[in-house]
C-alpha cells in the first residue's frame, strides 16, 4: 500500500466549544511522511494538552477532538482527527487515551449506538458533505464545522448515563488502529443487516401515540422548522454583513486621499476614515466568530430534531408491532370461535378440506398453540413500548435541560459580543466627533490671550 502523507491543517477554532479550545497548529510547517503502516499512527498521549479545560469541569469522562490532519494516498483523500479522552471512570485501565478517527468511523460509532440503544435519542453528526460540495470538503471552514461538531457530538455521548457506558464507545476512545479496524470488520455485515432492518421499520406506521409521545412529536417538527428558519436568517447575514465590511475597508482609503486635497477637511477626514476603519475591524470580529457562536450550535440542533424523530420512529415501529399482534390475536380468535361453533374458519386451506369434528379439533388445538404465542409476544411488546416510552420521555427531559442551557449561553454570548461591538463603535466615532467640534470651533481649544 502506497504510503500517505499527512498534513496538519490550519482550522484555528476562535470560539471553541467547550470544555476544550480546539487550536491546530499551521499547515505549511507540519508536513509529515506516515509510515509504510496500512493503518494510522496512534498520537502520542504526551502531546495531548489538557490547559485548556474548564477548571470547575469536574466530570469523569472528558473529550476533545481536534488537529485535524489530511491524509493523502494512491487509493483515496481523507481527514482524521484526534480523540483525546481523559477519565477517572474505573472500567478504563488508564486516565488518558489519545487515538485518530475519520468520518466514516464516527459513523460507525453512531450506528452502533442506534443498534444496541433504538429508544433512546443517539446525539446527531454532522451531515455528509453533498455532491456539490465534494470540491469544498477540505477546505478549512468546512473542515472547523465538522470538526466542532464532532467534537459536541462526542461529549454528548459522554455526558449521557447509559450511551457513555456502551462497550464499542470505549472501543472508538481507547483502541489501537489495528484492534479497532477488526472490530470494525467483524460488525460491519451484521450492522448493515440492522441498519436495513431499522430503515424499514422507521416507515411504519401506527394507529394512534400517547398524549406525551404524539407532544414529542409535534414539538420536534416545530422546532425543526424554526430553527432551520433562524440558520437561514443566520446565514443571509453573515453574507450581508461580510460584503458591508469589504465596503467599509474601501472607504478608509477613499476617506484618507480625499483628506490629502482637503487642508481644512484634512483632520475630520482622518478621523472619520480611522472610525470607519476600527468598525470595520470590529465587525469582522464579531462575523469571523458567527459560524461557532451562532450558526455551528443552531445546525445541531437542527440535526438533534432530526435525531429525535428518528428515535419516534424506531419507538413507533415497536408500537406497530404491538398493534399488528394485537389485530393477529383478534383475527385468531374469530377464527376459533367459529370452529368452536362447528364451522370450518375461512382461507384457501379449508375450500378442498371436509370440516369434520376431527379436523376442527385439531384446527381448535393449532389456534390455541397460536394464540398462547401470540399473547405471549403480545405481552413481550408492551414491555418493550412501555420501555420505549420511558426511555424516550428521560432523553426528551435531559435534553430540555441542555438545551435551555446551550441556547442561554448562545445568546448570552451574542449579547456580550454585540455589546462589545457596539461599544468599540461608539469610542471610535466620539473621537471622530471631537475632531469635528474642534474643526467647527477652531477656538474652541485655543489658550486664551489673558
Amino acid at each position: 500500500m502506497a504510503s500517505p502523507t499527512m498534513a496538519t491543517l490550519d482550522v484555528t477554532q476562535e470560539a471553541a466549544v467547550k470544555p476544550s479550545v480546539l487550536n491546530l497548529a499551521d499547515e505549511s510547517s507540519m508536513i509529515d511522511e506516515v509510515n509504510n503502516s496500512q493503518y494510522i499512527a496512534t498520537p502520542s498521549v504526551a502531546s495531548v494538552s489538557w490547559d485548556d479545560l474548564d477548571p470547575t469541569d469536574t466530570r469523569d469522562l472528558q473529550i476533545k477532538v481536534d488537529d485535524p490532519q489530511k491524509h493523502v494516498t494512491s487509493m483515496e483523500t481523507y481527514i482524521t482527527f484526534r480523540i483525546s479522552t481523559k477519565t477517572s471512570r474505573a472500567e478504563f485501565d488508564d486516565s488518558e487515551y489519545s487515538v485518530r478517527r475519520r468520518y466514516n468511523e464516527f459513523l460507525w460509532l453512531r450506528a452502533r449506538l442506534t443498534e444496541a440503544y433504538p429508544t433512546h435519542i443517539v446525539p446527531p453528526l454532522p451531515e455528509k458533505h453533498s455532491l456539490l460540495g465534494q470540491l469544498d470538503r477540505y477546505q478549512r471552514d468546512f473542515i472547523r464545522s465538522r470538526m466542532a461538531l464532532l467534537h459536541r457530538f462526542m461529549n454528548r455521548v459522554a455526558d449521557h448515563p447509559v450511551l457513555s457506558c456502551n462497550d464499542s464507545f470505549k472501543l472508538f476512545l481507547v483502541s489501537k488502529p489495528s484492534e479497532f479496524a477488526v472490530h470494525r470488520s467483524r460488525g460491519r455485515s451484521v450492522l448493515n443487516r440492522v441498519s436495513e432492518s431499522l430503515h424499514g421499520l422507521t416507515t411504519a406506521g401506527v394507529q394512534s401515540r400517547s398524549p406525551e409521545i404524539q407532544r414529542v412529536l409535534d414539538y420536534a417538527e416545530k422546532l425543526s422548522d424554526k430553527l432551520t428558519a433562524l440558520e437561514k436568517a443566520s446565514s443571509r447575514i453573515h453574507k450581508d454583513k461580510t460584503v458591508m465590511i469589504g465596503e467599509m475597508q474601501r472607504l478608509h482609503p477613499t476617506l484618507t486621499l480625499m483628506s490629502a486635497s482637503e487642508p481644512e477637511l484634512g483632520p475630520l477626514l482622518r478621523a472619520a476614515a480611522g472610525a470607519v476603519s476600527r468598525c470595520a475591524a470590529a465587525e469582522q470580529a464579531v462575523t469571523d466568530a458567527q459560524p461557532a457562536q451562532l450558526e455551528q450550535p443552531l445546525r445541531e440542533y437542527v440535526l438533534y430534531a432530526e435525531a429525535i424523530r428518528e428515535a419516534l420512529g424506531r419507538r413507533d415501529a415497536v408500537q406497530a408491532q404491538f398493534e399488528a399482534t394485537a389485530a393477529e390475536i383478534q383475527r385468531k380468535e374469530a377464527e376459533r370461535a367459529q370452529v368452536n361453533a362447528g364451522h370450518a374458519p375461512s382461507g384457501l386451506s379449508w375450500v378442498f378440506s371436509r370440516a369434520t369434528p376431527e379436523a376442527l379439533k385439531a384446527e381448535e388445538e393449532k389456534l390455541g398453540k397460536q394464540l398462547h404465542q401470540l399473547k405471549v409476544d403480545l405481552e413481550s411488546l408492551n414491555d418493550r413500548l412501555e420501555c420505549a416510552n420511558s426511555n424516550l420521555l428521560a432523553d426528551m427531559e435531559r435534553w430540555e435541560k441542555l438545551k435551555v442551557r446551550d441556547i442561554s449561553q448562545l445568546l448570552g454570548t451574542m449579547g456580550d459580543s454585540q455589546i462589545n461591538f457596539y461599544e468599540e463603535c461608539l469610542a471610535s466615532w466620539e473621537s471622530a466627533l471631537a475632531v469635528s467640534e474642534m474643526t467647527l470651533d477652531p477656538a474652541r481649544d485655543r489658550p486664551s490671550a489673558n
